[in-house]
């Protein structure tokens, strides 16, 4: 029960906030003009943390099992929810897929495993196998 609360719940109430935000005909957040394409910037950020909340699942806090079926098996799982939520938005008012959309969101997930990948090989090389997730220093 403990690792379901800790590592599964967070991330599927993040994907129930995914689901809930894209079920709205707008996004509760005014895009500034300024910033081209601040939407793509502000999927790609919420499915780099969706990313993230799966790697925190894939393994439970021991940064040694981030493999590369890991990384892979992660931006496939963001990129299929990608999918899921620009299907899923055909069928909401004011709303419409975007194939940008889930490039973004893919990106995202990409971005994420890259730079977690990337850290859990400076962790490594120090000498910090079985080092948990949610306790790197440094």
């Amino acid at each position: 029960m403990k690792n379901f609360v800790l590592y599964v719940l967070p991330l599927v109430a993040f994907m129930g906030v995914i689901f809930y935000l894209s079920s709205r005909e707008s996004f509760p957040i005014v895009m500034p003009e300024w910033v081209y394409y601040f939407d793509k910037i502000v999927h790609a950020a919420i499915f780099g943390f969706l990313a993230l909340l799966f790697i925190r699942n894939w393994t439970r806090g021991d940064i040694a099992a981030f493999t590369m079926q890991a990384f892979v098996a992660t931006i496939v799982f963001a990129s299929l929810y990608g999918i899921t939520d620009e299907f899923h938005q055909r069928f909401v008012p004011g709303r419409t897929p975007d194939v940008l959309d889930w490039v973004a969101d893919t990106t995202g997930a990409v971005v994420m495993c890259s730079l977690f990948f990337w850290r859990r090989s400076v962790v490594l090389s120090r000498g910090g196998i079985n080092t948990g997730i949610d306790r790197i220093k440094g």
